[in-house]
């Protein structure tokens, strides 16, 4: 009969029987119970979860469960409203919970709502009642991390989370195991909104994760467009002289899309790195197998110069007369436009490298680049 009633949603019955002694079959498998609890929490027949207790139907200490998955508190956190009956229900509710902080398949009850996003009423509720903010996971990361983590269309909620989180003390710049920071997760995971909350704030765009790796490193490593840095950028600079765990510098290491940023903000054209198989490079390397438009970025800045020479004797109209075309004719025009470029912002076409090789003696070591000879022959 109980069963039926509370399956029937006719909670006036079902207050009658469970006041006249009535109990749910001991059969009754953890879906339907769950079923139930979902339904009393939706229609808010918050009388019945207190009758539920004095019954001894609902555990309330959180060290006698495995899971959330069925509990009551899976129910809550799914399906209670923000309203003013629903909160003062809470409250009651929580007052009555054993080991709130307990954790669970490695959540407690307030991270489990926060990953659930519920209504940030709820959540100032469960603080204060006791549920703590600075518990700490098995990879030693705290609420913010998790929150950052979580995948969101909707940022509104998250940064309401992070506000309330920052201002009951928690550290914005918490390493976890990996020492990545809050920070660092939210560029690793392109979250815009919580980058630019973070950095508000004063997060430490320059930590340094497990492998050397600072958020402004990713930010300006991962490809794609400048939209995360120029958030940064507004709150402070890279450090340009840190070096990763494989000795790369962030300079180095950033894709050529935000160049003409990096040059404005203090980067050095000439500054040097080792890449993945320990050879030494420079930007003035990269610009050399790059598009003509990116050469164009750094002639604009000022900083290069065109006849410097590196530790092997080569200027970088050496090393764009030596890059591979690959039989490719477009890849040889490329080369034909850089050299161009290059001369006509005053490269020597005549200088040579310790081999005593002239560009145009590299050059013509390739039949693709016949244009590319033809014009330093032109230029010398």
């Amino acid at each position: 009969m109980l069963q039926e009633a509370l399956q029937k949603r006719d909670y006036t019955k079902a207050k009658e029987l469970l006041k006249s002694g009535e109990t749910l079959p001991d059969t009754l498998k953890d879906y339907h119970i769950k079923g139930i609890q979902d339904n009393i929490i939706r229609d808010k027949a918050f009388d019945i979860v207190d009758l539920f207790i004095e019954n001894d139907f609902i555990e309330t200490d959180i060290y006698e469960y495995d899971s959330f998955n069925t509990s009551i508190f899976n129910s809550i956190i799914k399906y209670l409203s923000n309203d003013e009956e629903s909160i003062a229900f809470l409250n009651g509710f929580l007052s009555k919970v054993q080991n709130l902080n307990d954790e669970l398949e490695g959540k407690s009850l307030l991270s489990l709502a926060l990953e659930n996003e519920v209504d940030i009423e709820i959540v100032k509720t469960m603080i204060s009642n006791g549920c703590d903010v600075t518990i700490i996971n098995r990879s030693e990361e705290n609420l913010i991390h998790q929150v950052v983590k979580k995948y969101t269309r909707k940022f509104d909620k998250g940064l309401g989370y992070l506000q309330l989180l920052y201002d009951e003390g928690l550290d914005l710049d918490k390493p976890n195991t990996a020492h990545a920071t809050p920070l660092h997760i939210a560029v690793k995971e392109h979250r815009n909104p919580y980058i630019q909350w973070l950095m508000e704030n004063g997060a430490d765009a320059n930590a340094q994760n497990k492998n050397g790796e600072s958020p402004f490193f990713l930010a300006i490593s991962q490809g794609g467009g400048t939209e995360k840095y120029e958030i940064m950028r507004q709150y402070g600079f890279p450090d340009f002289d840190q070096t990763t765990q494989r000795g790369e510098t962030l300079f180095c290491a950033s894709d050529l899309n935000h160049l003409q940023l990096l040059l404005e903000d203090g980067a050095d054209l000439y500054q040097t790195s080792v890449d993945t198989y320990g050879r030494e490079y420079s930007k003035i390397d990269t610009l050399a197998i790059s598009a003509p438009g990116f050469l164009q970025i750094a002639i604009d800045s000022g900083q290069l110069d065109v006849n410097r020479k590196d530790n092997t004797g080569n200027t970088i109209l050496h090393k764009v007369c030596g890059r591979e075309t690959l039989h490719e004719e477009k890849r040889a025009k490329e080369v034909y436009k850089l050299v161009k470029l290059l001369i006509a912002s005053g490269a020597d076409v005549n200088i040579t490298n310790d081999k005593e090789e002239t560009p145009m003696m590299i050059a013509s070591q390739d039949n693709l680049k016949s244009k590319t000879v033809e014009l330093l022959l032109s230029s010398s």
